[in-house]
């Protein structure tokens, strides 16, 4: 690490004829108020004539690796502690930045860019980007961040609104993967569509629509209830995201798919000589990219329809977690594509599961939620205390986030399963919810047909409510730094989009 240092910081100097930039203090016996023989709070006795340091720039006489880290312990995480309010961005940065003010050595080293890729990570995760992350700028990353989280507090800014149009019946559900640029969303039309996030075009269509009379018998004969997506490792240089998908069905079946989306910018060798052959105007026009898809296998053992599913990786396999309305969870092998463990302990439907490491969630109408292990099958704990049936959860970390028919949001502790705090603010059942651990953000949606923006690690406020996204009832809802996406029974698909002229940031 290149930090520049000068040589001359934090020596004891006796001669009043110096040229330091260093923050040391020359003081005369007498402002330290010493008695006639020199003497000031046991100092020791000291010769006449003699002048004294009385600060010492130990940091900048370390090894630059270590005065750097130093200096990245200064930004704390937003969100450590409760007494201070949220969203004070100045807490966590008074001290690095007070700290460039010293001197000018101080300056550089705060400016260090290891300090703030830390700090970065510290209020909002690790990057997922497969792009270098010690690549980048990470200071003014940071301070643009900040801009663009202050956008989700401020109302005088208001996002724009876009919607996708395609589905013929209801829109279930939706998956949002940023890097890929891409929407996936399921209907009850009996179709995956899968759209490009920045072109809004539709670039395929998974499955048969409902009515169609020339179906192949690939994909579901029943509304698509829930789906779940997780990106596949590519090689170096690939021309298409690759995609593991899992959707369930109220034809009581799972259909594991997998695709691939051709990256912007990509084209095969083919495709580009065709269109060379087109005029100018055409050439410079979009092309939407390529998708290839196939279904993989079918998963049936649920008696009826499949209302959540989880993709989770555990030191023991690789599984996926389906719930139903037949009252039972069920754990699949996903690399036999068998069924591993049915968990029975719910007396309705089972509409929705989270998971988080070893352990799942379930949440059912009868008003509970268990805690299971997903190796062993144990039930670790049942947790009550909401008035009516739950219609969704959120499980990150050691948080879990409900949303039910009695309009409430509860915030438990998975550990103790202590409630922490209760949310009020719909007035109608709460029937999605997405959580970001690392920020504390949590967006519920509504039969009311509002969207909400709550804090959820401090006191629970609403943080803004968006109203007229929608003209019936919201079925799910995504989110990340940049954008809300919202599904609905009037076959639109929403987006709030926050991320004006910072998209590049939402990549990380």
């Amino acid at each position: 690490m290149d930090v520049p240092l000068d040589g001359d910081e934090g020596e004891l100097v006796v001669s009043e004829d110096i040229d330091d930039e260093a923050c040391f203090c020359f003081v005369d016996k007498s402002d330290t108020g010493a008695d006639k023989n020199g003497y000031d709070r046991g100092l020791d006795y000291k010769e006449p004539g003699l002048t004294f340091v009385t600060g010492i720039d130990i940091v900048s006489l370390l090894p630059p690796e270590i005065s750097v880290f130093i200096f990245s312990l200064l930004p704390q995480p937003r969100t450590r502690g409760f007494t201070r309010a949220p969203h004070t961005y100045g807490w966590g940065l008074q001290d690095i930045l007070t700290s460039s003010l010293v001197c000018h050595n101080w300056s550089r080293l705060s400016n260090d860019n290891a300090i703030w890729r830390r700090a970065y990570a510290q209020w909002w995760g690790e990057p997922t980007s497969p792009q270098p992350v010690l690549q980048k700028h990470w200071k003014p990353l940071f301070m643009r961040r900040i801009i663009l989280d202050e956008r989700w507090t401020q109302t005088s800014f208001q996002p724009p609104l876009s919607r996708l149009v395609g589905h013929e019946d209801s829109v279930y559900t939706v998956e949002y993967c940023r890097v890929a640029r891409l929407f996936v969303s399921g209907s009850r039309d009996r179709t995956i569509r899968i759209w490009d996030s920045r072109t809004h075009a539709c670039l395929a269509i998974l499955g048969t629509p409902k009515g169609y009379s020339g179906a192949d018998g690939e994909g579901h004969s029943g509304s698509v209830l829930c789906l779940k997506l997780m990106r596949l490792p590519t090689t170096k240089g690939a021309r298409a995201d690759a995609f593991l998908m899992v959707s369930g069905s109220s034809d009581r079946n799972i259909c594991v798919w997998t695709f691939e989306v051709e990256r912007e910018g990509a084209m095969s060798p083919v495709r580009a000589s065709k269109r060379r052959r087109l005029p100018a105007a055409a050439a410079r026009s979009p092309r939407p990219r390529g998708v290839t898809w196939r279904v993989v296998a079918t998963l049936r053992g649920h008696a009826d329809g499949v209302l959540d599913l989880r993709l989770v990786d555990t030191a023991n396999g690789k599984w996926i977690v389906s719930c139903s309305k037949d009252s039972t969870i069920r754990v699949w092998n996903r690399e036999t594509m068998k069924e591993h463990r049915v968990l029975r302990g719910h007396d309705g439907p089972v509409n929705a599961v989270g998971v988080q490491d070893t352990r799942i969630v379930s949440a059912s109408g009868d008003g509970k939620m268990i805690l299971w292990n997903i190796d062993s099958g144990e039930r670790l704990r049942t947790f009550e205390g909401h008035e009516r049936g739950l219609a969704c959860i959120e499980f990150k970390d050691d948080t879990i986030i409900s949303g039910s028919n009695d309009c409430k949001i509860k915030v438990w502790s998975a550990a103790t399963g202590e409630c922490l705090r209760t949310l009020s603010g719909h007035s109608a059942l709460v029937r999605a919810l997405s959580y970001d651990s690392a920020t504390g953000r949590l967006v519920s949606a509504s039969y009311d047909r509002t969207i909400k923006v709550w804090d959820s690690r401090f006191v629970g406020q609403i943080i803004r409510e968006f109203k007229g996204c929608h003209t019936s009832h919201i079925f799910d809802v995504q989110f990340d730094a940049g954008q809300i996406v919202t599904t609905s029974h009037d076959r639109k698909i929403t987006i709030l989009d926050f991320s004006e002229d910072h998209e590049d940031l939402c990549l990380l």
